[in-house]
Order: structure tokens, then sequence, then C-alpha cells
């Protein structure tokens, strides 16, 4: 991966790699744990709606009156380690604010240089680009989830609502 592009999101001298590599790891971190989570409860909804018959051979037969958990219920607690990221961000904003207080590099010559904003730019642009990722995540595994659930789920088991509900455990209600 190039990084001489990135490195004017950056304090000058600060290792973009380790920082590109542990904002990865934490996405990747947050993206497994919620579909490993999401998987493991949906298995557990999806058996409860399922009786074993043993009339002719071993079958599972769709119960009467069966209703699927909620997304509501299923999404929120494998979310909580993506919902991480903007608490990192702004601790990387602040890190980056500190790093560039330190010694040599200091916060007076960025304040002087000739582009205005270059100091809240080398400051900011990561931080800033993180949260967009992570709100493109939530996005992506929300729709992932929900087009699961509608797949997977019988017809009849689906309770009304479930796209209104996801949205709310997802982005909190905000959308």
């Amino acid at each position: 991966m190039k990084t001489d592009r990135l490195t004017r999101l950056f304090p000058a001298g600060l290792d973009v790699r380790r920082e590109l590599r542990a904002a990865g790891c934490l996405l990747a971190a947050g993206v497994m744990y919620s579909v490993v989570t999401f998987l493991y409860r949906y298995g557990r909804a999806y058996d409860a709606l399922f009786e074993q018959t043993y009339v002719s051979g071993a079958a599972r037969v769709l119960r009467s009156g069966a209703v699927m958990v909620g997304l509501g219920e299923l999404v929120p607690g494998g979310l909580i380690v993506l919902h991480t990221l903007p608490f990192f961000a702004l601790g990387l904003g602040a890190f980056h604010l500190f790093y560039h207080r330190q010694g040599s590099r200091s916060i007076y010559l960025m304040r002087r240089l000739p582009q205005r904003g270059e100091l809240t730019r080398r400051v900011w642009a990561f931080p800033l680009v993180l949260v967009f990722v992570w709100l493109l995540t939530l996005t992506l595994l929300a729709t992932l989830h929900y087009l699961y659930y509608t797949v997977r789920t019988p017809a009849p088991c689906i309770p009304a609502g479930q796209l209104r509900e996801l949205c709310s455990a997802v982005f909190g209600g905000v959308l």
C-alpha cells in the first residue's frame, strides 16, 4: 500500500503504517465480532422456530404461529466493539495534537505556515476519515444483516417493521 499520499493526512514524522494497521485491526475485529455474534444469535432464534419430529425419520417442522426474534434484539450487542471506533478516532486526534506539541515538532511552526488549515488538517483528517469509514461499515453490516435475516427466515415468521427496528438498533434511532 502506498502511504506517500496518505502522509499529508498525518503529522509530519509520524509512523503512518502503524496507525493504519491499528485502525484496520480495530475495524476488522469489530466486523468479525458483529458477524459472529449475529450469526450465533440468529442460529439460536432460527432453531427455536422449528420442532423435531420423528414420525417418518428425523425432520424439522415449522411450529405453528412461530415468530422470529426481531433484528433489534439480534444485532445491538454485536456492535459494541465497532462502536469503540469513534472514540478511538477522537483519541487519535488528541494524540496528533499532542504530537505536534512535542520537542522540535513545534506547534508554533505549524501555525505560521502559509496554509492556514495545515495544522487542523494534519490533526483531524485521518480521524474524520476513520469516522466516515465506520459509518460506511455500519451501513454495510446493517444491510448484510437485514438481507441475511429476510432471505433465510421463513416469510410467515418475520414480524413487521424489521428495517426500522434494525436502523434503530444500529444507529440509535437517529435515522
